[in-house]
C-alpha cells in the first residue's frame, strides 16, 4: 500500500512543485559553491529543528526527486545535489547525514559528497561508495543536539532523535554505526593528505613542495627550507585571531605562497608575503593568480626581500612564521618587529608555527603568550606541533600594558607550559647530503621549565 501511495504521490503536482524548488536551490549552490566554504553551505541549506514525525511519502518524493537532479546540471554536481536532498530531507521530518569523503587511492584527487537516512544511502549504492573514505559528516541543527561536525575524531554524528522506543533504538544502532565508521576513517596522517589534494585541486594552486635554498644558490646559515603549512590547522589558527578589516597579515618566509592564499580568505584589509626567493615569489605570484577568485581579501602583494632587512610596514598587525629562521637571523628578524612596535604602538600579534625559539622569544622580556593551538588538522598529537601566538609589546610600559589589555590569554588548559620557557623538544633534518641535522633541541621537562613571570613582559 505504501508503495503504491508513493507512486500516485510521484506523478502528483505536489511532485512537480517539489523538484522545481529543489532544481532552484542546486542552480543557487551551484553559482555559489565556490566562493563559500563547506560549513556555510550546510548551514545555509540548514532546514533547522525537526517535525514531530517523519512523512514518509514526503521522504520518497525527496529521494526520487534527488535522483532526478542528477540529470539537471549534471556533471560534478554531487555536492550541490546532496546539499539539496540534505535539505529536503530534513524538512520532510527525517534525520539526514550530509558525508564528505576523498578517494582512497592516493594517486587521484577525487572528492565526493553523499547523503545517508539510518546508515543508508540515498540515491547512491554501497558499490559507489567503497571507493571514498568518510573525512566530514554533518547533521541538521536540533537534531539531537546535531549540527556541522569536525571531521573524524569528533565524538558522534548525530542521527537524531526518534518519537518512538522503537525508533530510538533504531536511531542508537544507526549513531554506533557511524561513530564505527567515523573511528574506522580517523587516521589523522591519511586524511591530512587526502585534505591536502583536495585544497590544492580547490585552489587550483601548486603549494606542496618542500624547496631547499642549497638547490636555490641561497645562503642557509640559520635559516630553514620552505615548507608548506597545513592547510586546516593554519585555518582554524587564523579563525581564532578574528581578524577584522583593520587587520594586516604578513607572512614571513612566504614559499610558495600557501599561507597566503589561506589569509586571503579571511578578511583583512590587506595581506603581505615576504620571501628571500625570487623563483618562489614568481611561483607564489602564480598560486595567487590561480586562488583569487576565493579571495575575501583583495589587496594581496608577494615582495621578494630578505626578512632581516626589510621594513615592517606600520601598519601590520599579524606577523605568521613558519619556522623560517633560527638564532641569529631569527633574533635579527624579531629585533625588526619590535622596533616597529617601538616607532609605531599598535596591536601586535605573531603567529608562530613549529615554535622552536620559543624560549628565546620569550627571553626578549617583549612578547606574551596569548594562544597556543594545534599546526595541524587533524592534529599531530606531538607536543612541539602547535601554532603559539603572541603579542609583541613596545618598551614603554604603560602602552605595553594598555595594548596587552586588548587581547586576554586564551591559553587552553593543558597546554600551560607555553606559558614560560619550555622545550618539548625538536629535532628538524634535511636529506644528508645537504647537511642532515638543522636544528636539535632537546626536551627540557616542564617541572624544570624557568618561572614564566620574568619572561612575559608586560601583565595580561
Amino acid at each position: 500500500m505504501l508503495r503504491a501511495a508513493v507512486r500516485i504521490s510521484l506523478a502528483s503536482p505536489r511532485t512537480g512543485w517539489l523538484l522545481t524548488r529543489m532544481v532552484a536551490w542546486k542552480v543557487t549552490l551551484a553559482l555559489v559553491k565556490h566562493a563559500l566554504p563547506l560549513s556555510t553551505l550546510v548551514r545555509l541549506v540548514d532546514p533547522g529543528p525537526r517535525k514531530r514525525a517523519i512523512d514518509a511519502e514526503e521522504c520518497a518524493r525527496v529521494e526520487w526527486a534527488v535522483r532526478r537532479l542528477g540529470r539537471v546540471l549534471a556533471g560534478g554536481d554531487c555536492l550541490e545535489r546532496s546539499l539539496v536532498g540534505y535539505r529536503f530531507l530534513a524538512r520532510a521530518g527525517a534525520s539526514p547525514v550530509l558525508w564528505i569523503g576523498l578517494d582512497r587511492d592516493a594517486v587521484r584527487t577525487e572528492g565526493h559528497a553523499w547523503v545517508t537516512v539510518d546508515d543508508r544511502p540515498v540515491a547512491e549504492t554501497a558499490a559507489s561508495l567503497a571507493p571514498y573514505v568518510e573525512v566530514a559528516a554533518f547533521t541538521p541543527s536540533g537534531r539531537d543536539g546535531g549540527t556541522a561536525h569536525d571531521p573524524p575524531g569528533a565524538d558522534a554524528v548525530a542521527a537524531g532523535a526518534a518519537t518512538s522506543d522503537r525508533s530510538s533504538r533504531r536511531s542508537a544502532r544507526s549513531r554506533s554505526s557511524l561513530r564505527a565508521r567515523l573511528r574506522r576513517a580517523a587516521r589523522p596522517k591519511e586524511i591530512r593528505g587526502a585534505l591536502e589534494r583536495l585544497h590544492e585541486r580547490r585552489y587550483g594552486v601548486e603549494t606542496s613542495d618542500y624547496v631547499y635554498y642549497e638547490e636555490l644558490g641561497l645562503p642557509t646559515q640559520d635559516r630553514l627550507w620552505h615548507i608548506p603549512s597545513d592547510w586546516g590547522g593554519l585555518r582554524r589558527a587564523l579563525a581564532r585571531l578574528d581578524p577584522t578589516g583593520d587587520d594586516v597579515f604578513v607572512d614571513v618566509g612566504s614559499g610558495l605562497g600557501r599561507a597566503v592564499v589561506v589569509a586571503a580568505q579571511f578578511p583583512f584589509r590587506r595581506v603581505l608575503g615576504v620571501e628571500l626567493s625570487q623563483e618562489l615569489n614568481e611561483r607564489a605570484r602564480a598560486n595567487v593568480g590561480r586562488a583569487q577568485r576565493t579571495f575575501r581579501c583583495r589587496d594581496v602583494e608577494l615582495i621578494a626581500a630578505d626578512a632581516t632587512e626589510w621594513s615592517l610596514p606600520p601598519d601590520v598587525t599579524v606577523v605568521y612564521f613558519f619556522s623560517p629562521f633560527t638564532e641569529e637571523v631569527f633574533d635579527r628578524v624579531v629585533a625588526n618587529l619590535l622596533d616597529s612596535v617601538d616607532e609605531h604602538p599598535r596591536p601586535l600579534r605573531l603567529l608562530y608555527n613549529l615554535p622552536v625559539e620559543h624560549s628565546r622569544l620569550l627571553r626578549t622580556r617583549r612578547t606574551r603568550v596569548i594562544d597556543v593551538c594545534p599546526a595541524k588538522w587533524p592534529a599531530a598529537g606531538d607536543e612541539g606541533e602547535v601554532m603559539v601566538t603572541y603579542q609583541l609589546l613596545p618598551a614603554d610600559g604603560p602602552t605595553a600594558e594598555e595594548l596587552a589589555s586588548r587581547f586576554p590569554s586564551q591559553v587552553p588548559e593543558g597546554s600551560e607550559a607555553w606559558l614560560g620557557e619550555y622545550e618539548p623538544g625538536y629535532l628538524i633534518y634535511k636529506p644528508k647530503r645537504l647537511g642532515g641535522i638543522a636544528v636539535y633541541r632537546p626536551r627540557q621537562d616542564r617541572a624544570d621549565s624557568p618561572p614564566a613571570g620574568g619572561a612575559q613582559g608586560a601583565a595580561p
